[in-house]
């Protein structure tokens, strides 16, 4: 089957079926690729008596700037022009597999959520009333009512002077290869509530990568060669090549610890390197003790949705339904205790640290 990219490949996929097209039918699938939308037809067949026969058409692409929504209910209206058919989309405002299909209908509730349709005995572990995304949304909601501790997540960035470049977030200082190798004094030095930095520069660089380098020249000896991936008779490969010291090392850092750990301890030690010859530093931004759900979402919205800059009265609008004024001002209050925000009369400006630690 073709990919779906204009009208003509649609129409010529519908013609092809070789029946009276009846009903268009667009639902989400998703692999670890992501999401894709998918076209399906039933249609009445003259060699086949009784219900309508099922064709499978093909993805949905669109390559303008529509979406793939908006591209598939423009493909779709021309084909209800054309061939007075049914168009079935079930889930036009969020991607959820969850649907069901047109013949599977009758069977379907309407989310409580969201009003669409969808099966109740799809996912044991849902509520039977509402779709995925809804589900999603409501726990989100009373995180952000509940004022939901969220004590972690770490970004580090290489920095020389102004210009800041994001490496990696994690959720944790533990969760960086790096983080054993570098020197108790320094990491006495993280704060313990708030948004805290801590910065490895100068001699604490070198320190650090000594440590990484004396652990690499233990893993090296015992680097041995992992055999491919067979998967169903398919060789797969899933292999990086690095280098050490003159040496090149394919590591397969998902199945072999010792090639895992050499990945990691690499990157590392390469990226240290590298920050040591241009004189720069490392910088971790740590969202410590006190920080919670309702903090996150707050900085996401200044910084993501209004650009660094916000008031209170937009935040007040935009969280009423959750939120009292006093609980947004209080929210306020605290991140600009923390140092993520400043506030003068009705401004809210994110500060350096603030854009850093989001």
């Amino acid at each position: 089957m073709s990919d779906i990219t204009s009208f003509d490949i649609l129409d010529e996929e519908i013609q092809n079926t070789g029946g009276k097209a009846r009903v268009l039918q667009a639902l989400w699938d998703g692999d670890t690729g992501g999401w894709y939308l998918t076209f399906s037809l039933y249609a009445e067949n003259p060699s086949v008596s009784g219900d309508l026969v099922w064709y499978y058409l093909g993805r949905v692409h669109s390559d303008g700037d529509q979406t793939t929504e908006a591209f598939a209910k423009e493909l779709a209206a021309k084909a209800v022009n054309k061939y007075g058919l049914e168009f079935y989309f079930p889930s036009p405002d969020d991607a959820d597999d969850d649907c069901p299909d047109w013949k599977e209908r009758d069977k379907a509730i309407s989310c409580a959520g969201c009003g669409k349709l969808i099966l109740p005995d799809r996912d044991t572990t849902l509520p039977k009333e509402i779709c995925y995304p809804c589900y999603r949304e409501r726990e989100r909601n009373q995180a952000l009512i509940d004022d939901e501790l969220q004590e972690y997540g770490v970004s580090l960035y290489r920095c020389k002077g102004r210009k800041y470049q994001g490496m990696r977030s994690c959720g944790y200082m533990e969760d960086f290869a790096m983080f054993p190798y570098i020197s108790e004094a320094l990491k006495r030095k993280i704060g313990t509530e708030g948004v805290t930095v801590l910065t490895i520069e100068k001699n604490e660089l070198q320190s650090l990568s000594q440590k990484l380098e004396a652990r690499l020249d233990v893993l090296a000896p015992l680097y041995k060669k992992a055999a491919p991936h067979d998967r169903n008779g398919k060789v797969i490969s899933m292999f990086r090549d690095q280098s050490y010291k003159g040496k090149r090392y394919t590591l397969d850092s998902y199945r072999d610890p010792v090639h895992e750990e050499m990945a990691e301890l690499l990157y590392s030690y390469n990226t240290t390197q590298e920050v040591i010859r241009e004189k720069g530093c490392f910088k971790f931004f740590i969202k410590a003790k006190g920080y919670s759900y309702r903090d996150d979402a707050f900085m996401r919205f200044i910084h993501h949705t209004c650009k660094g800059r916000a008031t209170i009265n937009r935040m007040h609008e935009h969280y009423k339904k959750l939120l009292s004024r006093e609980q947004v001002l209080s929210t306020l209050e605290k991140l600009e205790r923390f140092g993520c925000i400043s506030i003068k009369d009705d401004l809210i400006t994110m500060t350096h640290l603030g854009k850093y630690a989001v």
